[in-house]
């Protein structure tokens, strides 16, 4: 399960992502749409653990820090530009 609770991402005084909050249930397939600039990358990148927020909670598996095995269980595919500042060991 995907857990994400008032999260706020800012860079500097750009707000990327304002108070979200959602949770996926596993096994459900869920769409995560928007127009371009409306966080949906850096959402991704805070549930990975690439990001922190500035302000909220993610729990995947019920982990809140990410550590590699709650990154994979996302399915996720980051670019190599992404791996080469990945905080795991993948």
């Amino acid at each position: 399960m995907i857990e994400v609770r008032d999260v706020t991402k800012r860079y500097g005084d750009k707000v990327a992502v304002r108070d979200l909050t959602f949770t996926v249930q596993p096994g459900v397939v869920t769409g995560f749409l928007g127009p371009n600039g409306a966080g949906k990358s850096t959402t991704m990148r805070i549930i990975a653990g690439l990001d922190a927020p500035t302000h909220g909670s993610v729990t995947v598996n019920g982990r809140q820090e990410a550590d590699t095995e709650a990154c994979l269980g996302l399915g996720l595919r980051p670019s190599l530009k992404q791996l080469t500042s990945c905080p795991y060991d993948l």
